[in-house]
């Protein structure tokens, strides 16, 4: 793999460093389900259904984060309400 492999770009907003604890909380729910998850990469556009979760695995995330989750929700929208909530 050359170091091309692990280029990308970062958002000029860069959400995901705003709500880094939130979504570091995210990622160790994420881990305990499958542990390669735990060093994702996330973007602010990072969807959970880029994570191919089963229904069942969704609703242990739902349940650990203490919101309603859509495989469709943007990981950065759920982290923002998890601040917002707090």
């Amino acid at each position: 793999m050359s170091e091309e492999d692990f280029e990308f770009e970062i958002d000029e907003d860069d959400l995901i460093d705003e709500y880094a604890s939130e979504v570091n909380l995210i990622l160790d729910v994420l881990g305990k389900i499958d542990s390669d998850l735990l060093n994702s990469v996330i973007t602010n556009t990072t969807k959970f259904e880029d994570f191919d979760l089963t229904e069942e695995e969704l609703d242990e995330v739902c349940n650990q984060i203490g919101f309603n989750i859509e495989h469709n929700n943007n990981i950065v929208d759920i982290a923002k309400k998890m601040r917002d909530n707090s």
